[in-house]
């Protein structure tokens, strides 16, 4: 039994399933997915697809010439590098979010390498003085980890049957695995943690034994300000103090 909540609604529900249903529709998920970007673009028609037009598209040189020389992007864009196409630039990206899942070593690499090149951005006098200097950025905005991933990060757009809470908490609970402390090397675990968190949010009390769970749970709540009491099994008495 777990509490959740289904896209497009804006309410959580109660939800029980079966665990032996629940484990087989788990591994029958796995076969759900391509994977690779040709298999997702096939759709039985071999080198016909379209998406292979776009293998005769080069990238522009100023761009792909930084890339080379970036270990982030090497990561990222190890076809691309090479071949240099707008179709390479597409396979590179699919095949990154799905090693993110899969590969545990390529996912700690990877955010070993994201947390080290935004901490940089905190020691570059550049970077800081047109943070202070700018006047669109707002006053209180300060030289932490949190304030320059804020800064730096993209910006969802976020549509109307799209609930806003659940990306403020998903977004703050992976940037404090980010700084690295109770850090998750799980890619997986850390994002149906985050999940756990947001549906958290809607209660009055989060009760887990995961350390790494519990701690991001309790800074996620404390910076957005949510009243959500986060304890362990052994802590159940703490319930009865909180209001």
């Amino acid at each position: 039994m777990c509490i959740c909540q289904y896209w497009g609604e804006r309410n959580v529900w109660w939800h029980k399933r079966d665990i032996f249903e629940f484990f087989n529709s788990k591994k029958d998920e796995l076969d759900i997915f391509d994977e690779t970007l040709d298999e997702l673009f096939d759709f039985g028609l071999g080198d016909k697809s379209p998406i292979h037009l776009t293998k005769n598209i080069p990238l522009p040189y100023e761009w792909v010439s930084k890339i080379v020389k970036d270990k982030f992007a090497q990561l990222m864009f190890p076809t691309t590098i090479q071949e240099n196409s707008l179709y390479s630039l597409f396979a590179d990206l699919y095949s990154f979010q799905i090693k993110l899942k899969s590969d545990y070593s390529f996912y700690k690499i990877f955010k070993a390498q994201l947390s080290k090149n935004i901490s940089s951005l905190k020691g570059n006098k550049d970077v800081v003085n047109y943070m202070r200097n700018n006047d669109q950025i707002p006053k209180h905005l300060k030289n932490d980890f949190f304030s320059i991933a804020e800064t730096y990060k993209p910006k969802f757009e976020i549509k109307k049957n799209d609930n806003e809470s659940y990306y403020k908490v998903i977004e703050t609970f992976y940037t404090f695995d980010l700084q690295g402390y109770k850090s998750d090397a799980n890619f997986n675990n850390m994002f149906d943690d985050g999940l756990h968190t947001f549906y958290a949010s809607h209660c009055d009390v989060f009760i887990t034994n995961d350390d790494r769970c519990k701690y991001k749970a309790e800074k996620t709540f404390e910076k957005l300000k949510i009243k959500t009491l986060v304890i362990k099994s052994n802590e159940i008495d703490q319930i009865s103090n909180h209001t």
